[in-house]
C-alpha cells in the first residue's frame, strides 16, 4: 500500500443542509458528539496504508483547517508525504468556487504531478463509512480495471434527483450509469469513491477540462462506460453508511449512532 495516495474532495453541494453550513464546509461538520465528517474518511484512508492525502477545499474552509492541523493525529506530518490542505486560488474572478469536480483536480494538478505513488484513491467528503480501502485496491489490482466505483445496496442512501446509480453485470463490469435521475431505476449507488492510476487521472481531467466539462461523473466516467473505452467495474461496500446531504439526514444519522 505504499504505492497508493488518497485524495478527498470537500465541494459538494450544501444547499439543503441550509444554516449548518453557513460557516464551514460538510467536511467540518461535527458528527457523534467529538467528531467530524472527514475524520472517518482520513481514518479510512490511514487504516488502508496511505501515507500521503491531499484535501481539495473551497469555501468555508478556515474550520476546517484549524481541525486537521499538521495531520499529527494520523501520524500525517512527514517531510516529503503526509497531510496536504490545498485550498483555492482567490483572485476577483475565483471566490474560492470550483464549477466541478474536474476544474479542483485542474487547478491541483501540481499536488499530482509532485506526488509519487501510482495508484490514487478519489473520495468526496459528505458521505460517511469506515471502509477497508485496501480491500478496495487489492479488488482493482486484481481484476487489472482502469477504474473502480465503490458502491453500496443500502436502500437509505437512494435519493430522487441527486446521486449517481449503477448498472452491472455477473462480473462487475459497469455496463450503464444514471447521474441526477429523477427516480432512480439502478439499486447500486455509487458512493462517489473510485481507484484510478494517478497519470491517466491526469490525462483524463485536462482533456475533460480542455473540452468545457466540469463533472467527474457525466463527462468522464459516463462517457468511458458507453464508449466503452476503458474497463470500468466496480467494488460492493458492504458496511454501514450514510449521505449528508441535508438537515435530515444529518439528523438520521445522529439517531443510528445513539
Amino acid at each position: 500500500m505504499k504505492d497508493i495516495m488518497g485524495l478527498i474532495y470537500t465541494g459538494e453541494n450544501d444547499a439543503r443542509l441550509r444554516e449548518l453550513t453557513v460557516t464551514r464546509a460538510i467536511a467540518a461538520m461535527p458528527v457523534a458528539g467529538r467528531y467530524r465528517v472527514i475524520d472517518f474518511l482520513v481514518s479510512s484512508m490511514v487504516n488502508g496504508g496511505m501515507k500521503n492525502i491531499g484535501v481539495i477545499t473551497q469555501k468555508n474552509y478556515h474550520s476546517l483547517m484549524d481541525h486537521l492541523g499538521s495531520g499529527k493525529e494520523w501520524d500525517l506530518h512527514g517531510k516529503n508525504d503526509g497531510l496536504h490542505i490545498l485550498p483555492p486560488f482567490l483572485t476577483r474572478e475565483n471566490v474560492g468556487l470550483y464549477p466541478g469536480l474536474l476544474d479542483a483536480l485542474r487547478s491541483n494538478s501540481n499536488f499530482l504531478v509532485r506526488s509519487k505513488q501510482e495508484i490514487l484513491v478519489l473520495s468526496n467528503s459528505n458521505i460517511i463509512y469506515n471502509a477497508h480501502l485496501d480491500e478496495l485496491v487489492q479488488y482493482y489490482r486484481d481484476t487489472d480495471a482502469d477504474v473502480t466505483l465503490m458502491y453500496t445496496k443500502d436502500p437509505s442512501m437512494k435519493r430522487d434527483e441527486y446521486g449517481t446509480y449503477l448498472a452491472l453485470d455477473e462480473s462487475g463490469i459497469v455496463t450503464d450509469m444514471e447521474v441526477l435521475p429523477t427516480h432512480p431505476g439502478y439499486d447500486n449507488v455509487y458512493m462517489q469513491v473510485l481507484v484510478i492510476k494517478r497519470e491517466l487521472l491526469r490525462d483524463l481531467v485536462d482533456k475533460a477540462v480542455s473540452h468545457g466539462f466540469h463533472s467527474m461523473d457525466k463527462d468522464i466516467i459516463l462517457r468511458l462506460v458507453q464508449d466503452k473505452s476503458a474497463k470500468i467495474n466496480a467494488y460492493e461496500y458492504k458496511g454501514k453508511c450514510w449521505q449528508i446531504d441535508s438537515v435530515q439526514s444529518y439528523f438520521k444519522f445522529h439517531m443510528d449512532i445513539l
